[in-house]
């Protein structure tokens, strides 16, 4: 019986899952966020700062999931859980007044069977 439980969980493999974001403006974007962390217990991180440029695609975060196949992580929710603060700024110092952690601003697409994103995408139609 141990023995099939060691090739049973042996079998499984980490799935990626990276969050990404898409900047189809032509302003430059300041994201700041943090995430839940597991690597030492379930904390969450200090702030991350990343700047995007325009018609960038940059991973701001990736999630390893275990499991025989990848599935979206975050399927159900109406928020992203992974990203536990999200706040972007257009010209470095003008706040986007908008949700992006909710569920509708993302796209989930699946990459291989080991391997999907989560897609965010900003454009003119959402920051103004």
């Amino acid at each position: 019986m141990t023995l099939i439980m060691i090739i049973m969980i042996g079998c499984d493999s980490y799935n990626p899952v990276d969050y990404n974001l898409d900047n189809k403006t032509d302003k430059e974007l300041k994201v700041i966020f943090n995430q839940w962390d597991y690597s030492e217990g379930m904390y969450i991180t200090n702030d991350t700062i990343v700047s995007i440029v325009p018609n960038e695609k940059k991973t701001l975060l990736v999630r390893e999931i275990i499991g025989s196949s990848i599935c979206n992580p975050e399927y159900g929710n109406d928020t992203i859980w992974a990203i536990t603060k999200l706040e972007i700024y257009k010209d470095d110092t003008i706040l986007i007044d908008k949700n992006f952690r909710l569920m509708e601003h993302w796209d989930y697409k699946n990459i291989s069977r080991h391997h999907s994103e989560l897609n965010l995408t900003i454009n003119g139609d959402n920051i103004e």
